[in-house]
């Protein structure tokens, strides 16, 4: 790829981080839906994509959860950097920033959960 392409990808204002919350409620409603086996039916996710396709309504929640997860990577820069305190203390910042982003944090733990107790 390109460079100026990838730049264009990466930068802050990328409509994939823009609405980064959007992207993230549809999906955890698709994987509801294929967990039950009803991802065929479009009516069951149809009022999830109308609720969240109207970003005016979000603007405040949507710019929680993006600093949110700023926050996040940056703690775990932090760490990867050995700076432990600095580190957990952004992250542990983080999951108090967005009620959304604390869903996220805990959907991760649990996929975590559940592939170690699977091996």
């Amino acid at each position: 790829m390109k460079e100026n392409v990838l730049m264009y990808r990466l930068r802050d204002s990328s409509i994939s981080k823009r609405y980064m919350l959007e992207q993230f409620m549809i999906s955890r409603k698709l994987v509801f839906l294929y967990k039950r086996n009803q991802l065929d039916d479009f009516a069951e996710l149809l009022p999830t994509i109308h609720k969240w396709s109207d970003s005016q309504l979000h603007e405040d929640e949507r710019n929680k959860y993006i600093l949110a997860r700023d926050t996040f990577h940056k703690g775990v820069g932090l760490i990867q950097q050995r700076r432990f305190i600095k580190g957990f203390n952004r992250i542990s910042r983080s999951i108090f920033l967005s009620k959304y982003f604390i869903l996220r944090s805990m959907d991760g733990m649990s996929e975590y959960v559940n592939r170690m107790v699977v091996r």
